[in-house]
């Protein structure tokens, strides 16, 4: 019998989603209602003024600083107290010490140019103009006409008399103060960047600096400064008079549909001017719209976080399904997951469950399969092994006929050595020594045949053929004469004794196959070929390889071989040449 899902996916869905959307509608009504129009009005107009104020502030501060430095100045260079040098020297600290003024120029009584102040700017070529010096003279203090310089900055000069006592009417001289308005136009930039949106679009805001007589000290947009402005009809009465009154303004006109705040210097003929769109400024329907876009953020929110409570609800046995196939692709298939969801995910947790009793079940089969391997690979090749496994194997006695190559390593005077060892010394010299062998074997592509007593029979090209058949064979016979090195070192200290072997490798036809009867069978080669390899093992002297003439041909010119005596060894009763590997 299937099982059903008791409470769908989709149903939890919909549950959470319809709770998701019913507190957002209350939301929404609730915050239409609290739309004001008269106190949006108020507000606007106040933050608007007070952007004028800020403004006009700085520079009226700025201006007052300058004045102080004037002051300070005139009194340093009409005092008697220091040389001409320190004076100038200290007049020279002031103006660096001063953020707006960065040049005084100082004029004789007759407007006559003496010298200039700087931290860095050029000394005029002129004196100082009459119309100047007279306004001056008469006025105490003057403003001169705003300009730009030959570095694009625009500057006030503001005008002082030079007076040894600020009491009386003696005038020594004239000093001339070049007031940076650069600072002032950032912080118009700033303010207006930060505060006010809509900048330098056409009909936008725009926050600017203006003197009496219309003309842009200062502006949002950088590229109207020094150009003429006019707010008829905005200010309700010329800037003029505005400036002269002190008195603040903010008030809108329908017809240009703006509003305009504005803001006189105190101690400057300027004033500063905030002007905005009334779309901008009584937006009460984009106020209504700011609303309702916000509930709908809220209610998204909402349902936003309604949608991770489910979401993380149906991912946590998700999450716990992947990391199972994570442990699955571990191998360890024993684990289980458990996921108790009552949906399609508790039924996908039970058959990946069953998928891995399954897998369990194979793996341990494969475990016992893999060590029924091994331990017939201790009786029989492991190729031969692998092909009885697939299922590759003829099983059936007899064999067939192949080239191959046979190898006979034999352990030279071995009777004398058991004669002085224990038995158990003995067969672990053995064991130690056909484990090697056998590894050297292996490392070439051989086939381990028998071990017989003292000795160990070996072939290359079956059950797998083998193309390089004997070069493979007489690389494992010289590893095994190296190896012996090595072994013989660690016996000589721990039995005193050491070991050496006699080779034999001959190469030609044999038959590969079972041999035996039908209840037992052994799979080994029988030729002429493996009793011509065991007679060259027999007549091989200590940690000497021979071999024949068809071992030599086939294995070709990467070995160096000697000739020896062919009369050592006859074959149909014909002389077999010898040859010994020279290692």
């Amino acid at each position: 019998m299937s099982e059903r899902v008791k409470f769908p996916l989709w149903v939890k869905l919909s549950l959470f989603g319809t709770l998701g959307a019913v507190i957002p509608t209350l939301v929404v009504g609730f915050g239409l209602i609290d739309v004001n129009e008269s106190t949006l009005k108020t507000q606007s107009r106040e933050f608007r003024l007070a952007i004028a104020e800020d403004i006009a502030g700085n520079m009226d501060g700025a201006l007052e600083r300058s004045k102080v430095t004037m002051a300070t100045i005139s009194s340093v260079l009409t005092g008697t107290e220091l040389s001409e040098d320190q004076r100038i020297e200290l007049a020279l600290r002031l103006v660096e010490g001063e953020s707006f003024v960065d040049r005084v120029t100082i004029y004789g009584p007759e407007g006559d140019y003496i010298a200039t102040i700087t931290q860095g700017a050029q000394a005029p070529a002129n004196g100082l103009e009459d119309r100047v010096k007279d306004a001056t003279q008469n006025a105490g203090f003057l403003i001169g006409e705003p300009a730009l310089d030959a570095g694009g900055n625009l500057r006030v000069p503001l005008y002082a008399p030079l007076k040894p006592d600020p009491k009386a009417e003696l005038i020594t001289g004239f000093m001339e103060a070049s007031l940076s308005l650069e600072q002032i136009q950032k912080r118009v930039e700033i303010v207006a960047g930060s505060r006010l949106s809509g900048i330098g679009e056409s009909g936008g805001s725009a926050l600017s600096v203006v003197d009496s007589k219309g003309r842009v000290l200062a502006h949002s947009d950088p590229s109207k400064r020094l150009q003429p402005t006019s707010f008829d009809g905005l200010l309700g009465q010329d800037i003029s008079t505005l400036v002269g009154a002190q008195v603040a303004y903010s008030g809108e006109s329908s017809d240009r549909q703006r509003l305009v705040s504005a803001k006189p210097l105190e101690n400057l003929p300027w004033i500063t001017v905030v002007d905005i769109p009334l779309e901008e400024a009584y937006a009460s329907v984009s106020r209504m719209r700011t609303i309702v876009s916000i509930v709908t953020i809220v209610a998204a929110l909402l349902a936003l976080i309604f949608a991770f409570l489910v979401a993380r609800r149906v991912t946590r046995p998700i999450e716990a399904l992947v990391g199972f196939t994570r442990t699955l692709a571990q191998r360890k298939f024993s684990e289980r997951v458990n996921v108790k969801t009552s949906d399609e995910v508790a039924l996908l947790a039970g058959g990946m469950n069953r998928a891995a009793e399954e897998l369990q079940a194979s793996e341990e089969a494969m475990a016992r399969e893999i060590a029924i391997r091994n331990d017939l690979g201790r009786y029989l090749p492991k190729e031969l092994v692998e092909n009885v496994v697939r299922r590759e194997q003829d099983m059936q006695l007899g064999g067939a006929r192949r080239e191959i190559t046979v190898l006979f390593a034999d352990v030279v005077r071995f009777t004398p050595l058991c004669e002085k060892m224990e038995p158990e010394q003995v067969v672990a010299i053995l064991n130690e020594l056909f484990t090697i062998l056998t590894e050297i074997v292996f490392k070439y592509g051989g086939t381990i045949d028998k071990f017989l007593g003292d000795c160990v029979m070996a072939f290359w090209g079956a059950p797998n053929p083998i193309e390089d058949h004997a070069i493979k064979a007489l690389e494992a016979a010289e590893e095994m004469q190296t190896w012996l090195e090595v072994g013989n070192a660690r016996w000589k200290e721990a039995y005193g004794i050491t070991v050496e072997l006699a080779i034999g490798v001959n190469t030609g036809p044999a038959i590969i196959g079972n041999i035996g009867s039908e209840t037992r069978m052994e799979y080994t080669a029988i030729g002429n070929a493996v009793n011509v390899a065991a007679r060259l093992e027999a007549l091989a002297r200590p940690r000497q390889i021979l071999t024949t003439a068809a071992t030599r041909d086939a294995a070709g010119d990467i070995f160096d071989f000697g000739k020896t005596s062919t009369e050592l060894l006859t074959q149909g009763g014909e002389p077999v040449d010898v040859y010994e590997v020279i290692l």
